[in-house]
């Protein structure tokens, strides 16, 4: 790779992001020559970290080749026919630029997380580089306490300077990994660009709705209006009533619907109010009416009824390539995945339902960062380690490496100097949406994912742009994810695990039938009784201790 054209890159993004308005709060540019800090180049004086600040520039490779191997352990790749395992097309050339040799213990997010705590559990035998069980809220801090897993925050200043740009630039990215004690326990997935392109909502056919004959569905009764028609009048013509009216991908994606209530669309179980109170999203009596409306729906057949279990990627994925899913709920591009699974078909991004007196809908904004990871106590070279998420995760080179792709293959530089996807990619001989496609070569990875703008802006066609910058309105902010102390972390442990259990259980019972509604304020009665209130004072204090900092 050439300088010269990296720097044009950065030039370009720099100016995409300031035009868009982006601030240091709201996205994460790491495509910054100086935040490169010579991206062909990631080393440091000396290898055990100690010296003082880090080296303004590093040099790769950074271990002679041969020498190194480091074991990651987390989910595997997204799109199943091709596991990390398999020695993919992306980090065969990661190990060539870089000099380590990864071996992958990888395996579907859903099996990840009781295996990877029994590891841990036993406490030895771990993995250098790990996702943080549960996956997207593991107690960090909790695991340093016990030994687990490593203290980031001079290995970082000392050895990762286009990790450290990245903070310089946007605090935000910080300000959220950083613990109570002013430590870094964890790295992770950063979404803050990402967000400004690719929001997560509603997804309908609009063929479907065309062959019917109806409009986008804007409020709840025209939503309901919408499902009964896609199950009563055949929309994918094959003479039988097996269309699935609305499927989830995941158990809460109904919370999509809550903005006819006068919630926020896709809100997660804790909000803050207007006056920064906490508030436990069961409790509210708009919540109440949501839940009634869908035991409605469960109950005339709109609902898949199986749809508690639907958290496999790829079961919606076979349900949408046999014709039958009308509506459902996923991020943008998802959509251009199953146009391409069914021939003919027109998903498209589209609004929540607008608000009970017709104001426009409010929609959650994803999260600036996702899936975390950390250095286990047993990491065997924590610098090289380091250094190696310094240039996958955060150096101009690692990230287009990681997320464009190959070069020649799935990517070419334009006259400007900046990456543009080529024909493999956006019409591939495969059949293969673009997320797959790169993903079938290890791009896009489900670790240490870092979604520029620019990435996603090409990752999805002018059509799905659009849809999504018609979204862009209704975006308000989400609750924040806050890392807690030990002493938090333990009390929510012991507080949550069973009223998430039963709260999950509670709902799909109100949903489907087997509990009658008029028991659901016994059923908030019980949260109380199984420690409901310390809970909200405990993430009040979190949710003051993060507007503060």
């Amino acid at each position: 790779m050439k300088r010269n054209k990296i720097a044009a890159f950065t030039a370009v993004v720099l100016a995409i992001s300031l035009f868009a308005g982006c601030g240091k709060d709201t996205a994460v540019d790491t495509n910054t020559e100086e935040g490169n800090a010579g991206a062909e180049s990631v080393s440091t004086e000396g290898s055990n970290g100690e010296g003082g600040m880090v080296s303004e520039e590093n040099t790769l490779p950074i271990v002679e080749p041969g020498t190194l191997e480091l074991t990651y352990a987390g989910a595997d790749n997204w799109y199943t026919p091709a596991s990390y395992s398999q020695n993919l097309e992306v980090w065969q050339e990661v190990e060539k630029r870089t000099g380590i040799k990864i071996n992958w213990e990888v395996m579907p997010s859903d099996q990840y997380n009781a295996a990877m705590q029994t590891r841990i559990a036993a406490g030895s035998n771990l993995p250098d580089i790990l996702a943080v069980p549960p996956l997207w809220n593991g107690d960090v801090v909790k695991y340093a306490e016990d030994g687990v897993i490593l203290p980031l925050k001079d290995l970082i200043e000392q050895n990762a300077p286009n990790i450290m740009k990245m903070f310089e630039e946007y605090p935000i990215v910080r300000k959220v990994l950083t613990a109570p004690d002013g430590e870094i326990y964890n790295l992770a997935e950063v979404f803050v660009e990402g967000n400004e392109v690719a929001p997560k909502s509603l997804i309908i056919r609009k063929d479907w709705l065309d062959k019917l004959g109806l409009d986008i569905p804007e409020t709840l009764d025209d939503w309901y209006s919408v499902m009964k028609a896609f199950k009563e009048q055949d929309p994918n013509g094959n003479g039988i009533a097996d269309e699935i009216p609305f499927t989830l991908n995941d158990g809460s994606a109904y919370n999509y619907l809550a903005s006819a209530f006068g919630l926020t669309a896709g809100t997660g179980e804790f909000y803050a109010d207007e006056q920064g109170n906490v508030q436990y999203l069961y409790s509210s009596p708009e919540y109440k009416e949501l839940i009634t409306f869908l035991h409605k729906l469960y109950s005339e057949g709109l609902i898949d009824p199986q749809y508690s279990t639907n958290g496999d990627e790829a079961k919606v994925d076979a349900m949408v390539s046999k014709d039958l899913v009308g509506i459902s709920v996923h991020f943008a591009g998802v959509d251009e995945r199953w146009n391409k699974l069914v021939p003919g078909a027109e998903y498209v991004l589209v609004k929540p339902p607008v608000g009970p007196d017709g104001e426009q809908p409010k929609l959650v904004k994803r999260a600036p960062t996702g899936m975390q990871f950390a250095l286990s106590k047993d990491c065997k070279d924590p610098v090289a380690a380091i250094r190696w998420i310094d240039y996958i995760w955060a150096s101009d080179e690692g990230v287009i490496l990681t997320h464009f792709g190959i070069e020649g293959k799935t990517f070419e530089y334009d006259e400007n100097g900046r990456p543009k996807f080529t024909e493999w990619v956006t019409d591939n001989p495969d059949g293969l949406d673009a997320f797959s496609a790169l993903r079938s070569l290890g791009a896009f990875p489900s670790l240490f994912d870092n979604q520029t703008k620019e990435f996603m802006s090409q990752s999805v066609t002018q059509k799905t742009l659009d849809a999504c910058e018609a979204l862009m309105p209704c975006i308000v902010e989400d609750f924040p994810s806050v890392i807690a102390t030990a002493d938090e972390a333990d009390r929510l442990l012991f507080l949550q695990a069973d009223m998430a259990t039963y709260t999950k259980e509670m709902i799909q019972k109100f949903i489907m039938g087997t509990e009658s509604l008029d028991n659901y304020d016994s059923f908030l009665k019980q949260l109380e009784t199984m420690g409901l209130s310390e809970v909200l004072e405990i993430k009040q204090t979190q949710y003051d201790r993060y507007k503060q900092s």
